[in-house]
Order: structure tokens, then C-alpha cells, then sequence
């Protein structure tokens, strides 16, 4: 059994509108555990010009990791946010006790812009 300590606010997202851009809903706060929160800026891999000056672009890149009550109606593609920031819900795994029993859910995010 977990202890959430952290409240998210969670968005559904609905679909896209006719121009492609991404319909979400209201938000709605939820509780949860956190284990890992990484909101970072680094440098890309790849040159942000070509005129081979070594300048690198920043990208963000965020890694989060919490875990949701077994009640919680958390889903892939729903929008956490966490802190501030925004991430997008990209896995998640139910967990069990050695009962059998749905203990929680872990859900790892990533950024969102």
C-alpha cells in the first residue's frame, strides 16, 4: 500500500480539432507518490547550425516516475501536471501484492509541450 503525498493536476486528452491541434479536458486533481522527478535541459546531439561552430541546441527532457492508487483512473496520453510542468502519461503498469491483489499503478511520463 502506498502513501500519496503529491497532488497532480490530470487532463484527458479528447482527440485533435480540425486543424490537428490536441482538444484536452478539465483538470482534475489526483494523489500520488512520487519516486522520480527529473525536469532537466540539456544539450542535443545534433548541431543547431551548419556552419560547424560546435553550437548545440537545448532540449528538455524530463523523466518522471510516481505511483497512483489502485483507484486512480489514470491512462496513457493523459496530461499530468507535476510541479509546473507539464508531462504526458507514456506507460503504465499495475503492480500487485504476492496475493494477487492490485496494490498500485506505477506510471512513467515524460515531457509535454
Amino acid at each position: 500500500m502506498i502513501i500519496p503525498t503529491l497532488t497532480v493536476s490530470r487532463q484527458v486528452m479528447l482527440g485533435n480539432d480540425v486543424y490537428g491541434q490536441p482538444v484536452i479536458g478539465p483538470a482534475k486533481p489526483e494523489r500520488c507518490a512520487p519516486i522520480k522527478l527529473v525536469f532537466k535541459s540539456q544539450h542535443t546531439t545534433v548541431r543547431s547550425d551548419s556552419a560547424a561552430s560546435k553550437g548545440h541546441a537545448y532540449e528538455e527532457v524530463d523523466d518522471v516516475v510516481l505511483l497512483f492508487l489502485p483507484t486512480s483512473s489514470v491512462k496513457i496520453g493523459d496530461l499530468l501536471t507535476i510541479l509546473g510542468n507539464k508531462t504526458r502519461v507514456d506507460q503504465v503498469h499495475p503492480r500487485y501484492r504476492v496475493t494477487g491483489v492490485l496494490d498500485h499503478l506505477e506510471v512513467h511520463c515524460v515531457g509535454w509541450k
